[in-house]
């Protein structure tokens, strides 16, 4: 899963220009998906390594 989401981050910029140039709807709503994906991202980890912080505390 980590090949995934490496490749989704450093190719979902590229892609959403390639939209952008393509026209401006299609690029806004790919910036949108992709920063959803993003901090969706970021939430997971950070509750992974809070989890993670608990139980070596207990």
């Amino acid at each position: 899963m980590d090949k995934l989401n490496t490749t989704i981050v450093f190719s979902a910029p590229i892609i959403i220009y390639l939209l952008s140039v393509w026209g401006s709807k299609q690029a806004l709503i790919g910036v949108i998906v992709y920063l959803v994906w993003m901090f969706a991202g970021l939430d997971e980890a950070e509750y992974q390594t809070k989890k993670r912080h608990d139980r070596r505390q207990a």
